[in-house]
């Protein structure tokens, strides 16, 4: 919510990637489609999921550091 605030253009590709298909950026990793495309709407292109998650962590370093901490894999925390 706070990347989309910070965006001034709200008609860029990046807002429309985060606005309205914000549900993708909560999926499991294993459940991402990265071959598939699929017509996106908003964007009204068709991509990968894949695609338009990269396309929306472009719009900002903290949410793309966020996203990679929470799909990172547990088992590769070292917590000594």
């Amino acid at each position: 919510m706070t990347t989309l605030k910070e965006l001034a253009n709200k008609h860029s590709r990046n807002y429309k990637a985060l606005k309205i298909n914000w549900r993708l950026f909560h999926k499991d990793t294993e459940k991402i489609n990265r071959s598939k495309t699929k017509y996106f709407r908003g964007l009204n292109e068709y991509m990968t999921q894949q695609n338009l998650i990269n396309l929306g962590l472009t719009a900002s370093s903290k949410l793309k550091y966020a996203y990679e901490i929470a799909h990172q894999d547990p088992n590769e925390f070292n917590f000594y």
